[in-house]
């Protein structure tokens, strides 16, 4: 009898627990508001809540204010917190806004209200033991301290990665993204204030929407991220946007993966909007979640379906250039690009290596409704970038190609501040090496952003040659205006793979060439010329 009263004693224990716990256990809902009615806002006094420069934009670019820009209602927000929830951040362009409670009973009342859509559940406290880490897809693969040597190059350990999209010629001419502005939404920017590489200068604002607090948890991988673009000491290291101006947001909670981060990032991008910055790189892709319920699924990747990936087409919409890793889940079972990389009118970046070859976990496209992705391809194989206690490091990531190609682009808006974004976009698919025949993988290829400035210009600052150099389906085109010259290849080992006299309008077969980078020196007289040739497969 004892035995039977102590097992129920211990199952009622355990069941009282078990209550006890999940009354305790707070949740996050997304509510979708019915209107902006109520609002206080006017289309007609933008000023009100939008900046300047964010107005500006928007009129450079032919971009109309719509009600889409007025922030949520108060009036509404006011009715549901009175049934005693806590409002946790909001979304003007999606017209949402995230609540935390302990007692889901109210959920009947929220969605009862007039003022409420829809909800759903974007968060819950889950124990450290029930915390899976799937962030994989925005984290390095990998990562090596490097000791630091000077390679003979001003730009250090990141000359092979400005190099190979031609960065480096632009910014010869000066357009080192002087006057643009680049919004970073990561994880943590740990450390970063103590940058020996980072002009403090250059960041002139900070959020952390998951905590409130800058440097939650020594997370590095926002600080490495923005070192890809904003470092810049000679000789060590300079990276793609070095003259740019940085808004930091932190919009990932690494203690877990939730939909939630989704509403952080918006509420970033938004951020970022009203502030008039002129591009956003985010190094993050989302696909699973801790609660398998909430997962996404390959066929939702039309740019549509993803709360993130709708909102990042509206930033794009409101003339910000948008610019996002491609995941690196390429060897995976995901295998495909996340979310937000599907998104309309933002530019994705996928990763090779230093020769030019498609990294192997590089995610691919294409999306669902057949557009090309990922757009384009920078180094992230063994890229070089600076974490905190100001050691470089070599890593691997589609987290480092987007931000080298993002300041990459900074740079050639600089040069043409009166293109739009899409504009922008245009322009450097035109110059990529697989512009006629993009495909899943290399989406429209490498771009030479040097050679898009120029295509636009009309105007080279380089000394006039009288040879041109020009590769079409695997021939290399040769026009020489009847020079004596010689053609040499070279690998990107360095190994002399052809060199041979060439004659007037000589063409080339390069069929025999793996895909890779190589570079042609061709001599004349007393001068040369050095092109960087990308061979796809």
């Amino acid at each position: 009898m004892k035995l039977k009263s102590s097992i129920y004693l211990i199952i009622t224990l355990i069941s009282l627990i078990a209550s006890l716990m999940t009354y305790a256990q707070s949740y996050k809902y997304r509510v979708w508001l019915s209107d902006k009615d109520t609002t206080q806002y006017s289309l007609q006094q933008p000023e009100k809540f939008l900046s300047e420069s964010s107005i500006e934009r928007r009129q450079r670019q032919g971009i109309a204010i719509d009600m889409s820009d007025i922030p949520v209602s108060d009036a509404h927000l006011r009715s549901i917190e009175k049934l005693g929830v806590r409002i946790v951040t909001t979304s003007r362009w999606m017209n949402t806004a995230v609540i935390a409670l302990n007692d889901t009973t109210l959920l009947h009342k929220i969605t009862s209200l007039p003022c409420v859509d829809s909800i759903k559940c974007v968060w819950k406290e889950t124990s450290t033991d029930d915390t899976h880490n799937r962030r994989h897809a925005k984290m390095p693969l990998s990562s090596t301290h490097v000791t630091l040597a000077n390679n003979g190059s001003s730009y250090g350990y990141a000359q092979q990665q400005i190099q190979l999209l031609n960065l480096d010629s632009l910014h010869a001419i000066g357009y080192k993204g002087d006057g643009m502005t680049i919004a970073v939404l990561d994880a943590g920017f740990y450390d970063i204030e103590n940058s020996a590489y980072i002009h403090q200068d250059k960041i002139i604002g900070r959020y952390d929407l998951p905590h409130g607090v800058m440097n939650h948890k020594y997370e590095t991988h926002g600080s490495e991220v923005l070192s890809c673009m904003a470092a810049d000491v000679a000789g060590e290291y300079i990276g793609s946007a070095p003259e740019a101006q940085y808004w930091l947001f932190v919009t990932e909670d690494v203690d877990s993966e939730y939909p939630i981060e989704e509403d952080y990032w918006v509420a970033a991008a938004e951020i970022a909007d009203s502030a008039g910055v002129d591009i956003i790189n985010t190094s993050l892709a989302y696909t699973t979640f801790d609660d398998e319920s909430m997962n996404y699924t390959q066929s939702q990747l039309d740019g549509e379906s993803a709360f993130i990936s709708q909102a990042a087409g509206i930033a794009a919409k409101k003339g910000m250039l948008v610019v996002i890793a491609a995941g690196n889940e390429f060897n995976k079972s995901w295998g495909k690009i996340g979310f937000p990389a599907d998104a309309h009118g933002c530019m994705t970046v996928g990763s090779v290596n230093a020769d030019g070859k498609h990294s192997s976990f590089s995610s691919s496209g294409y999306t669902t409704d057949g557009r090309v992705k990922p757009d384009v391809m920078s180094m992230g194989g063994s890229a070089y970038a600076i974490s905190d206690d100001n050691y470089i490091k070599c890593a691997s990531g589609t987290s480092y190609a987007a931000p080298i190609m993002c300041g990459a682009l900074a740079c050639l808006w600089q040069s043409h501040p009166e293109w739009s974004a899409a504009e922008l976009i245009e322009r450097v698919h035109q110059a990529s090496s697989q512009y006629h025949h993009p495909d899943p993988l290399y989406g429209y290829g490498i771009p030479d952003i040097y050679a898009a400035y120029r295509a636009a210009s009309g105007v080279d600052h380089t000394h006039h040659s009288p040879i041109e150099v020009h590769i079409v389906n695997k021939q290399l085109h040769i026009l020489n205006d009847n020079h004596h010259a010689r053609l040499l290849i070279y690998d990107s080992g360095g190994r002399c793979l052809f060199n041979r006299v060439v004659a007037s309008d000589d063409v080339i077969d390069l069929s025999h060439l793996e895909a890779g980078l190589y570079i042609a020196v061709i001599t004349y007289d007393s001068d040369f010329i050095t092109q960087k040739l990308i061979i796809t497969s």
